[in-house]
């Protein structure tokens, strides 16, 4: 039996291109029931498990890509493995290069892979700090607080102080204004 595998855009930080596999689905006609769909953002890969419980010996999955099967290398490492050791038929229409036998012996050599899921993680990490609204790079109330006690002391030189401190220059001053804002001067 032939079964098809897909993610669907639903982050607006990450896009696949799945008009490969739409058009591949479309002309081979594969039932409804025998197509699995995952959002792009959904770590766990839901029907991509239930996926792999169905399978049996001698059917065929066709993917985008391999590297849509998971968010990391180990789980792609260990996907392959069990299609491979199932006797089932893996075809990604992106790296058509390789038969279904060899993708898992050539995904050892794959290290681009990594970078492609270190890049997804760090796309869907600005996405969740957008939602939650915090972005930039954490505050340190106490580092900021102890910089500006020493500035107020001024016996210390705002190269000292930012080493003593360890906060930017440019935190330092931002503070300074802020503080000046909101005191009214």
């Amino acid at each position: 039996m032939i079964y098809a595998y897909m993610l669907e855009n639903t982050s607006q930080y990450l896009y696949i291109d799945n008009s490969i596999l739409i058009e591949f689905l479309n002309a081979n006609k594969i039932e409804e029931d025998n197509l699995y769909i995952d959002a792009i953002d959904d770590a766990r890969r839901t029907e991509l498990m239930k996926l792999i419980e169905v399978l049996d010996r001698g059917d065929t999955l066709i993917v985008r890509s391999i590297a849509d099967l998971s968010n990391n290398i180990e789980d792609v490492a260990n996907a392959l493995k069990r299609l491979y050791e199932d006797n089932i038929d893996l075809i990604s229409l992106k790296e058509n290069y390789y038969t279904y036998k060899s993708y898992y012996q050539a995904f050892l050599d794959f290290s681009s892979m990594q970078i492609y899921w270190q890049e997804q993680k760090r796309l869907m990490g600005i996405q969740r700090a957008k939602k939650e609204k915090k972005m930039g790079r954490k505050k340190s109330k106490d580092k900021i607080e102890t910089a500006l006690k020493l500035y107020d002391t001024r016996k210390f030189a705002v190269k000292d102080i930012l080493k003593i401190s360890g906060i930017s220059s440019s935190t330092l001053y931002r503070e300074l204004k802020k503080r000046n804002k909101d005191s009214g001067e």
